[in-house]
């Protein structure tokens, strides 16, 4: 629900919130209700709530909530918008190309204290992304990607310092499900446009586990398509593993110049190869940065114990191939032994519990929003300029 709709749907349900809240339950989980209440683009994705639960839950802060979608909690924050000592603009208002936060760049400028963009999807929809960072002169971008990735990626925005803003885990939201589960590999989630981004890695991997899975005897539960939160959570507690790849893709670019061109291509020759629109489009490509990722996927996964088997790769340093996740070759050459492997019950369940304890010391948002605001806090002329920083950050 796109733009206008969803600012309007927003601002009524903040008109009508005492209504809606005494509403019969079962007309609240409706699927029309659902979609309406938790909407989309908005809170679309699960870590969308996650980021913002942290902050809000940071002890040495106090933190303002503002849904940018709502007319009336816009209104109120930004006449206050002086008082902030910190901004922070979420990967849910930065969707897309960000009209919504866009509209308010003027407003924005009246600020006191520095902006933090928080800055998802970064394979896509990328000019718009840097020209409004650039338009609102942001001091800091939290970026998804490598620190290396986005200090390639956000250089034309002079203004702003990189800081790395990786997936986390949520760990009160994914909680481990029971040991013994009714599927055994299981996936739900978008069918990504492989010839766009310049690889097939997940599409395989998934082919394998519907052709080959079943040999080893396991079932298999796969469709695709984007469910609610608390049904992805529940679907992951019920599934002992799942399969997948990093996110994002190997052609960063800052123009999406590439996507563009292969989006024409295909429009022309709807009927072209995968093979034959990489040999074309990025065989060659000069890969000034790799824009592959940590997905929230992998630490959902992790949270619920739900075993991973997963095509190798760097997982921007946070995930080890064997000790955190069945690490299937590239070339996809010891796919049957993966699965022999993940067959195995005391093997998975030492692989994801192994994940789960080294997440949860170090990888969940609350370690993810505590560094952020260390770095923000001890950025030059920050923490001096902005007295009411918490004495526990500035300085630290």
């Amino acid at each position: 629900m796109p733009g206008r709709a969803r600012i309007a749907l927003d601002t009524l349900l903040d008109l009508t919130a005492p209504i809606v809240r005494a509403l019969p339950r079962g007309l609240l989980d409706s699927a029309p209700m659902r979609r309406a209440l938790q909407g989309a683009p908005w809170n679309e994705k699960s870590y969308d709530h996650d980021w913002l639960a942290a902050f809000v839950d940071e002890p040495s802060i106090d933190a303002t909530p503002c849904n940018l979608a709502s007319i009336l909690q816009r209104t109120a924050s930004l006449r206050r918008i002086r008082e902030y000592d910190l901004i922070v603009i979420l990967h849910s208002a930065m969707t897309g190309g960000a009209e919504i936060v866009a509209e308010i760049a003027g407003r924005l400028a009246d600020r006191r204290g520095p902006l933090l963009l928080f800055v998802g999807n970064e394979f896509r929809q990328m000019p718009a992304k840097i020209r409004l960072a650039q338009t609102l002169a942001a001091e800091f971008i939290a970026t998804q990607l490598t620190l290396a990735a986005g200090r390639w990626l956000y250089a034309p925005v002079t203004s702003a310092q990189v800081l790395s803003g990786l997936h986390a885990l949520n760990p009160n939201a994914y909680t481990p499900g029971p040991e013994d589960r009714p599927i055994d590999i299981g996936f739900r989630g978008d069918a990504y446009d492989s010839f766009l981004l310049g690889d097939r890695d997940r599409e395989l991997i998934l082919a394998f586990a519907q052709s080959r899975a079943a040999a080893h005897g396991l079932t298999v539960d796969i469709a695709f398509g984007r469910t609610y939160r608390d049904r992805w959570i529940a679907f992951l507690q019920s599934s002992h593993g799942t399969v997948g790849a990093e996110a994002g893709t190997h052609f960063l670019e800052r123009d999406d110049r590439t996507q563009g061109a292969v989006a024409a291509f295909r429009k022309d020759n709807p009927g072209a190869s995968f093979d034959a629109v990489f040999d074309r489009f990025f065989r060659d490509h000069p890969r000034p940065a790799s824009g592959k990722t940590l997905s929230s996927r992998h630490f959902e996964a992790i949270g619920t114990k739900t075993c991973q088997i997963l095509v190798s790769g760097k997982y921007s340093g946070v995930l080890t191939a064997d000790a955190h996740y069945i690490a299937v070759r590239n070339d996809f050459s010891n796919i049957d032994e993966c699965f022999r492997r993940f067959a195995d019950r005391g093997e998975r369940e030492r692989i994801a519990g192994a994940a789960l304890e080294y997440v949860l010391a170090g990888h969940t948002h609350s370690h993810r929003v505590r560094s952020i605001l260390r770095q923000v806090t001890e950025t030059p002329g920050i923490a001096q300029n902005h007295t009411r920083w918490d004495e526990r950050w500035a300085g630290s």
